[in-house]
């Protein structure tokens, strides 16, 4: 009978190897096209974070006691856009 410790790890090598042979498979532009999408997906998010955050400072610093969430959904669209 086989250790527990023995399983797990002949599980873990014959995932590790279909892995890889997955990774394999892929040519090397699916991966950079892959890699691409990836960052341009994180710049994107940066991004809106970033302008949400503008959006918010600016309805503060305008003293908006009462936020006009269409006026902030304009201007996000705006700065997001521009």
């Amino acid at each position: 009978m086989a250790s527990l410790q023995g399983l797990a790890a002949a599980i873990l090598m014959q995932n590790l190897r279909r892995i890889s042979m997955a990774a394999t498979a892929y040519s090397k532009g699916e991966l950079e096209y892959a890699a691409y999408l990836s960052d341009q997906v994180t710049y994107l998010f940066d991004k809106m974070e970033e302008c949400l955050g503008i959006v918010l400072l600016e309805a503060l610093q305008n003293g908006a006691a009462v936020l006009d969430l269409k006026k902030l959904e304009n201007l996000f669209y705006y700065i997001f856009d521009t």
